[in-house]
C-alpha cells in the first residue's frame, strides 16, 4: 500500500532556482559563466556562444535558473552582469526581428538605469527614431511605444511638408537617415553597456522554434547590429533544427557549420545529467505524479516499481520533457478513484510502464 507523504506543489521540471534543480546543472553554469567572463576579453565586439541540446532537454529551465541566480547576486551587491532574456518565438509573428530586439534591449537597459537618467531618455528617443526608419510606416505594430512612434511619424511628415519634399521617395535620403538613426542608437547602447568586462548577458531562447526566415534573420541581426564589446549573447538552440532552418532558406547544400561560425564564436553541448541525478529526478516525478494521495491514487505498489521506473527512464535516455510525459501517461493508466489495499498483478504494472515508454 502506498505510503502517505508530503508531495511537491509543482512539477519537479518547473524549477526556477539552482537550489531546486534536481539534475545537477549548477557546475555547468558556473564553468560556462567563468568562460564567458574570460573569453570576452579575446573578442573585438560582442561575444556570442550557443548552448546546444535537443528539444525538451531543459535549455529554457537552465537559462531561467541562471538568470535568477545572476539577479539574486546583483541584488545582494555582488558583481554580476545585467541579464536580458529574449524569447525569439514571442516575436516570431513580426516581420523582422530588429525592432523586437531593440525594444527588449532598450526596455531592459532603461529599467536598469536610475530614474531621471539622461541616458534612459536618450535611448528611448533613439529607439523611436530607429523604429521609424526601420519600418517606414507610422502605424506598424511595433512593440515599442506605439503612441510615441505615431507622434514621431507625424512629426517627420510635417517636417517633410515644410521642406516641400515631393511625393517621390528619396531612397538615398531614407538610407542615410536609417543609417544615422541606427548609429545613434548603437552609440547610446555602447555608452551604457560598452566595457572591458561584460556588462550584460543577453539570453536568447526558442530561436529554433521560429520560422526559418525569422530565425536566420534574428541570428544575423544580433551579429551585424549589436556587435559591441561589453555584451555577451547566449543562444539556447537545437543545433540540428536550426541547421534545417538555414538550409530551408539558403538551400540543402549550405555548409551550415561554416555559416554558423560566422555568427557564433563557440558552441557548447549541454551535458547529460549523471545517472544518480536522473534517478533522483525520477523519484521526485514518481512522488508528484503517482504518489500524490491528495489528488490521485494508483494501482501500482510503488515499493516494488520504484526501481524499475528509474531503470526504464535511464535505459531509454528520456529527456526531462519526455520523462514528464511518461509519468503523465503512467499516472492516468494506473489511476484509481480510491486507495486500494491490494495492487493488481505485477505483470500488468510492468506492461503499463512499457506501453507508456513506447508511447513517449
Amino acid at each position: 500500500m502506498p505510503e502517505k507523504q508530503i508531495v511537491p506543489n509543482k512539477s519537479p521540471l518547473r524549477v526556477e532556482t539552482l537550489k531546486e534543480d534536481l539534475l545537477g546543472r549548477e557546475p555547468y553554469i558556473r564553468a560556462l559563466e567563468d568562460y564567458l567572463i574570460i573569453e570576452h576579453d579575446f573578442t573585438d565586439g560582442s561575444l556570442v556562444v550557443s548552448i546546444n541540446a535537443k528539444f525538451g532537454s531543459g535549455k529554457s529551465t537552465l537559462l531561467k535558473m541562471w538568470e535568477n541566480d545572476l539577479r539574486h547576486r546583483a541584488s545582494n551587491g555582488e558583481a554580476a552582469p545585467l541579464v536580458i532574456n529574449l524569447n525569439a518565438w514571442d516575436s516570431d509573428f513580426y516581420g523582422e526581428p530588429l525592432i523586437p530586439i531593440v525594444s527588449e534591449l532598450v526596455d531592459a537597459v532603461t529599467n536598469h538605469l536610475p530614474d531621471g537618467d539622461k541616458k534612459a531618455k536618450g535611448l528611448k528617443e533613439a529607439a523611436r527614431d530607429a523604429a521609424w526608419f526601420m519600418v517606414g510606416l507610422a502605424n506598424s505594430a511595433v512593440p515599442l511605444d506605439a503612441l510615441a512612434a505615431a507622434e514621431f511619424a507625424e512629426k517627420k511628415k510635417l517636417e517633410r511638408e515644410d521642406e516641400n519634399i515631393t511625393a517621390k521617395p528619396d531612397l538615398l535620403s531614407d538610407y542615410q537617415n536609417r543609417r544615422d538613426a541606427m548609429k545613434q542608437l548603437k552609440d547610446l547602447l555602447k555608452a551604457v553597456l560598452g566595457a572591458d568586462q561584460p556588462k550584460a548577458f543577453v539570453f536568447i531562447d526558442e530561436l529554433d522554434r521560429c520560422r526559418p526566415d525569422y530565425a536566420i534573420s534574428y541570428l544575423e541581426t544580433i551579429k551585424h547590429i549589436f556587435d559591441m564589446h561589453g555584451i555577451v549573447f547566449v543562444l539556447a538552440i537545437d543545433y540540428d533544427h536550426l541547421a534545417n532552418s538555414a538550409r530551408a532558406l539558403y538551400g540543402a547544400q549550405l555548409d551550415f557549420p561554416e555559416y554558423f561560425r560566422k555568427f557564433v564564436h563557440r558552441s557548447f553541448e549541454m551535458p547529460e545529467p549523471k545517472v544518480e541525478k536522473v534517478q533522483g529526478f525520477a523519484k521526485a516525478l514518481t512522488d508528484y505524479y503517482l504518489h500524490n494521495n491528495k489528488t490521485r491514487y494508483t494501482e501500482l505498489n510503488l515499493r516494488d516499481y520504484w526501481g524499475k521506473i528509474t531503470e526504464l527512464i535511464t535505459a531509454t535516455e528520456m529527456s526531462p520533457r519526455q520523462s514528464i510525459e511518461f509519468f503523465r501517461l503512467l499516472g492516468h493508466a494506473s489511476g484509481a478513484k480510491e486507495l486500494i489495499k491490494k495492487t493488481d498483478y505485477h505483470g500488468r504494472g510492468i506492461g503499463m510502464m512499457l506501453m507508456c515508454a513506447f508511447k513517449v
